[in-house]
């Protein structure tokens, strides 16, 4: 359906998260009328699963060295706002870097802790989020 000169992220239902020439895209194999072409200078940096979002795909992604978040249908969950931008391995929260700080944000794009820590420690359950001179903060996971 598709030529092989694409490099390809993943699908999530119809749609392939995908980079042609340089230019990253995001395919609709039912349509490829209604594929789109994502802006210039973004780059797809790592596609993320969530499966208790009604098993819906994030792409992690960046524009001129800054990291943001998109869906499959283009929409910015998280701006490109960010030095650095990772899943906290917990479906619903990212860890952002911005000045060398570390904080959390959830999928809806609200800021859960600001990125005022110098590390955080990932648990299955929560988080210990460290600050230098400072007593950890220890952020359990919200469902």
């Amino acid at each position: 359906i598709i030529p092989e000169e694409y490099k390809f992220y993943t699908i999530d239902k119809h749609r392939i998260f995908a980079t042609k020439d340089n230019e990253s895209q995001i395919i609709d194999i039912q349509n490829l009328q209604n594929s789109i072409i994502l802006e210039e200078k973004i780059e797809l940096i790592e596609t993320i699963k969530h499966y208790a979002m009604g098993e819906n795909l994030f792409q992690i992604i960046k524009k001129e060295d800054k990291f943001g978040l998109i869906n499959s249908k283009n929409e910015i969950i998280i701006p490109t706002i960010y030095d650095e931008l990772k899943s906290s391995q917990n479906w619903r929260y990212y860890l952002i870097k911005k000045n060398n700080k570390i904080g959390l944000i959830n999928v809806n794009g609200t800021i859960t802790k600001e990125p005022i820590y110098d590390s955080i420690e990932l648990r299955k359950e929560y988080i210990i989020l460290k600050r230098k001179n400072k007593n950890d903060e220890v952020y359990a996971y919200e469902y």
